[in-house]
């Protein structure tokens, strides 16, 4: 990639050169951000649909050491925290360390992680296991953290937004 500054006394114009690969890197990058908030902008619109009725609140968690949740939802009381994760690459328990640290931290038993990949659904599996410090002798409990594809969810959700249907 070559760079090419002119001056004036009214404006600098900055070139830059790629090569036709270059470009093509780029375009992709930007175009996967820009799905991905797309993505999270229409998961937050089916849910905050499909609850809106009861009062929902929406906020979104910052952790310790920049970890975050980028969608929790309190219905009833109830936290419910969601990662969107739309990418082609795999999601694993490292990508999930803020939805891991708000659940434990909030004793939130199921959290939900929306990923790009039709395949990713169910139970998520390899995912620390947190000691319940509230119960007299202490016992193990895990936080179920359930994969759902976009596509998925918003079909699911977007279906009780219909008239008639019954929450």
């Amino acid at each position: 990639m070559e760079e090419k500054n002119e001056t004036s006394p009214d404006r600098v114009r900055i070139t830059l050169r790629m090569t036709p690969q270059q470009r093509d890197r780029l375009r992709r990058a930007a175009d996967a951000a820009a799905l991905g908030v797309a993505t999270e902008t229409a998961v937050f619109k089916h849910l905050f649909a499909r609850w809106c009725a009861q009062n929902v609140r929406f906020s979104y968690w910052h952790g310790k050491r920049e970890h975050k949740v980028d969608l929790v939802a309190e219905v009833g009381g109830e936290l419910i925290p969601f990662a969107v994760k739309y990418r082609a690459q795999h999601t694993g328990a490292r990508e999930l360390k803020g939805l891991i640290e708000l659940c434990q931290a909030k004793r939130i038993a199921r959290g939900y992680v929306v990923t790009k990949s039709l395949d990713d659904f169910g139970p998520m599996p390899g995912l620390p296991v947190s000691t319940a410090e509230s119960a007299p002798g202490a016992t193990t409990s895990a936080t179920q953290i359930m994969r759902i594809p976009a596509p998925l969810l918003c079909y699911w959700i977007g279906a009780t937004e219909l008239p008639g249907d019954a929450e």
